[in-house]
């Protein structure tokens, strides 16, 4: 079986047997539950996801009370290891210790050593994945049981704790078998801003922003930071992190959003404005240190224009916009995330594009979903320069649209083409490319990679962007048995470049196209491959530029 279709393998069963029934009805996958130690369970059912959780009431039980008694506290750390060790190579997350809930010991502080013990008990996880359960329980206001039956425990009891952690490991599940969105669209109005962009207060509302042309506002630039929604800002900033683009959707005259919506120039000023009260019985130099600091902090966090790949401003449907958005940037429809404050245009999109996922709530609400939801969690990050690759496909796009002379483009944006044998660094994101790319393969074939024999990969660089690894190749048997690029460069017709440096670096291998239904931009790159190199591409890697 294929480990993204394996069961969810939960080992621990203090509080975990709760969640089989949650994450089944979360997942609809199988939910398999066992003791902490039963490694052999989860190598042998090929799971698509292991929760263990290694701090149960036996470890933690006599921890507490050593601390208590002040006797040594016992710290069995070799089973464990063991069980850590046994489980590396598996999509594994561990179940984060439970510490003492906050007041536990009212004003005083926990008993000498328990922290510390606690600490060493925690190393022996590393750096592997886990859960901050009690930290989720707090979030959606479900106490913990120490509260009331002491230390030792740790559990929180109830239907809604554990759907609250079954949600978080449902969330993580989701980012290794469906991988996060690839595409976050924004609305303006009443989400990114306070009000309308169009409206003649948008400056005095939102003092972050400084449109072209007119005088900096009144207000002192530190208000520009604290009246900010910088929640959902910052949301989208990690998602930027985690690889997600962003594109801007909003119902505005393009020309009005282009000189409108811009940061306003961080240059530190002494001026705190409303917000004085909170400054003025400060030392001069920590006056000076907070002003510079305000002032970063907006630059860093504060999105504008320049921080959206794709911007649609019009009066059409937003539906209408995703699908302009999608087909810019060569992915499907149901890799877009939309957000927008209107209950009628999430409505109206969720109706006209159904794939689009489509955040509910309200704003305020956003940000949680962004960080901790189902859709934007990253399981395996992959290192690939995606924002000016994408930006680079957005601007062919867009020169194809507008009736430009598409070849006077491409010849002007110095694309080069070249390939290599693979290597063990490569594999996950060869992975990643034979698993989702459907529009540019040869066949479909999705073959497991457990090591680079016959492996080739492809790279793509233009004045524009380094695309980084964007093809695939396997050989086997003087056969291409598989062949896949990333729909991020097919604007720039390269495939077939890429198809003939694989086939160049191995003399006698046979390619054939095999029609799936959704590879038709496929359909000729064989023959490109086996003709001239296309005029706009020059083969070999970009010269290695000297200091």
């Amino acid at each position: 079986m294929n480990d993204l279709q394996g069961p969810i393998v939960l080992l621990g069963r203090c509080g975990l047997d709760r969640l089989a029934g949650p994450l089944r009805g979360l997942t609809g996958a199988e939910v398999v539950v066992s003791g902490f130690t039963d490694v052999a369970l989860a190598q042998r059912l090929g799971p698509s996801l292991v929760y263990v959780d290694l701090f149960g009431w036996d470890l933690l039980g006599p921890i507490c009370a050593a601390a208590l008694t002040g006797a040594p506290p016992p710290l069995p750390l070799g089973p464990l290891r063991a069980v850590v060790a046994a489980l590396e190579g598996l999509p594994v997350v561990y179940r984060g210790l439970r510490r003492p809930s906050a007041g536990s010991f009212g004003f005083g502080p926990p008993p000498p050593g328990l922290q510390e013990a606690l600490d060493t008990l925690e190393g022996v996880l590393g750096e592997a994945r886990r859960v901050d359960v009690a930290g989720i329980w707090a979030r959606r206001g479900v106490a913990a049981d120490d509260t009331r039956f002491g230390l030792g425990h740790g559990e929180a009891v109830g239907e809604a704790a554990a759907v609250a952690e079954a949600e978080a490991v449902a969330a993580i599940w989701a980012s290794r078998t469906r991988g996060p969105l690839k595409c976050l669209v924004v609305d303006l109005d009443d989400t990114l801003i306070y009000g309308q962009i169009s409206h003649d207060d948008f400056t005095d509302r939102n003092p972050a922003y400084l449109p072209l042309g007119e005088a900096a506002p009144s207000a002192a630039l530190i208000e520009g930071w604290w009246r900010l929604r910088r929640g959902l800002h910052e949301a989208l900033r990690e998602a930027q992190r985690r690889g997600i683009l962003l594109a801007l959707a909003t119902r505005n005259d393009p020309a009005l959003v282009r000189a409108r919506f811009r940061r306003r120039p961080a240059e530190p000023e002494r001026r705190f404005g409303l917000y004085a009260w909170m400054y003025d019985d400060l030392p001069e130099d920590l006056q000076g240190i907070f002003a510079a600091e305000h002032a970063a902090l907006l630059r860093r966090i504060a999105l504008d224009l320049d921080d959206f790949i794709v911007v649609e401003a019009g009066f059409g449907p937003k539906s209408e916009m995703c699908r302009r958005i999608a087909e810019t940037l060569g992915i499907g429809l149901d890799r877009l995330g939309f957000l927008d404050d209107s209950a009628f245009e999430r409505a109206e999109v969720a109706q006209n594009a159904p794939e689009v996922v489509v955040f509910g709530g309200e704003v305020d609400g956003f940000r949680e979903q962004l960080l901790t939801g189902p859709y934007t969690q990253v399981w395996e990050r992959v290192t690939t320069p995606r924002l000016d690759s994408y930006k680079s496909r957005a601007a062919v796009v867009s020169a194809a649209s507008d009736a430009t002379d598409l070849t006077g483009f491409l010849l002007g944006l110095e694309l080069r083409v070249w390939g290599r044998a693979g290597t063990e660094a490569d594999l996950p994101r060869a992975r990643e490319l034979l698993q989702r790319s459907n529009q540019l393969t040869l066949n479909g074939a999705r073959p497991s990679l457990n090591n680079v024999e016959g492996l080739w990969v492809g790279f793509v660089t233009d004045r524009l962007a380094d695309h980084g690894l964007v093809a695939v190749g396997l050989v086997r048997g003087g056969e291409v048995v598989a062949f896949a690029c990333s729909c991020r460069v097919l604007p720039h017709r390269v495939a077939g470049a890429l198809l003939g440096a694989l086939l160049q670096a191995h003399p006698g291998a046979v390619a054939r196209f095999e029609a799936t239904g959704r590879n038709g931009a496929a359909a000729g790159l064989v023959e490109e491959a086996l003709g001239p190199t296309p005029p706009w591409v020059t083969l070999g890697p970009p010269a290695v530029r000297l200091p």
